[in-house]
């Protein structure tokens, strides 16, 4: 996804991690996709440690 419709997206993901649409904006999207990606990142190492038996 590209331009509006990735923003489109962002804003919905926004609501559902219970912040407002608005707070994601054409100014603070790369920021905003940093954000999800290093939250993925940890529930990956989450994942990770949990399948291993906490090791």
């Amino acid at each position: 996804m590209q331009g509006d419709d990735k923003l489109e997206a962002y804003k919905e993901i926004a609501v559902q991690m219970n912040m407002t649409p608005d707070s994601v904006t054409a100014l603070n999207q790369k920021d905003f996709e940093q954000k999800l990606q290093n939250y993925a990142n940890s529930m990956d190492s989450a994942k990770n440690v949990i399948e291993q038996g906490g090791k």
